[in-house]
């Protein structure tokens, strides 16, 4: 549990450092107990420590029962799935300014700006409880949280994403095409460019 703290990672420790180029996958495990409340974060900076710079701002609200894309905007709130793993993934494209990210098997954020007025690199993690008087939240839990460097392309989710398995393979698909499963089917489209 979070509730009232931050657990940061800063990539600076990364034997490359804080990636600067490149396509990043980050995910990780979540888990919100149905006794929980309150609202918990997981967010990516692109600028640390000195000076800060949010890239991605996802809010699970225990009290509405809602996964939020506080920051890029999201496609529409999800639904929080209580008493279960579920996987965060966020496929990240430094080069092209983008970051895509999925809740479960579902599309949360798509084709959002990854800079914004920040730096083109990947600076720290920041799993943040809330503070209790705004409301943090009482129960959230992560695990086998991971960034690997991808060779292009965004993760393919042909099952149900979850976090790659220490050496084990990555599925790619070649950029401006997902795939996503939804409820037993398979939905196939090209990406929108703005």
């Amino acid at each position: 549990s979070i509730n009232g703290n931050d657990v940061v990672y800063d990539f600076a420790n990364l034997p490359g450092g804080q990636p600067t180029s490149g396509n990043w996958i980050l995910s990780a495990r979540t888990y919100v107990p149905s006794s929980s409340n309150g609202v918990g974060w997981f967010i990516v900076l692109n600028e640390y420590p000195v000076t800060k710079n949010w890239s991605l701002q996802v809010q699970f609200d225990a009290d509405q029962g809602i996964v939020h894309a506080a920051e890029p905007a999201g496609l529409g709130d999800l639904p929080l799935i209580y008493d279960e793993w579920v996987s965060l993934v966020a496929c990240i494209d430094i080069d092209d300014d983008r970051v895509d990210v999925f809740y479960g098997t579902d599309l949360l954020i798509e084709d959002g700006e990854w800079i914004a007025d920040g730096s083109a690199q990947i600076a720290c993690l920041d799993l943040y409880g809330g503070e209790p008087a705004t409301p943090g939240i009482l129960a959230m839990y992560y695990d086998n949280v991971r960034m690997e460097g991808t060779r292009g392309g965004c993760l393919d989710l042909v099952t149900s994403p979850a976090p790659a398995t220490s050496g084990g393979p990555i599925n790619h698909r070649p950029r401006g095409t997902h795939r996503q499963e939804r409820h037993g089917g398979t939905l196939d489209h090209q990406r929108r460019r703005h």
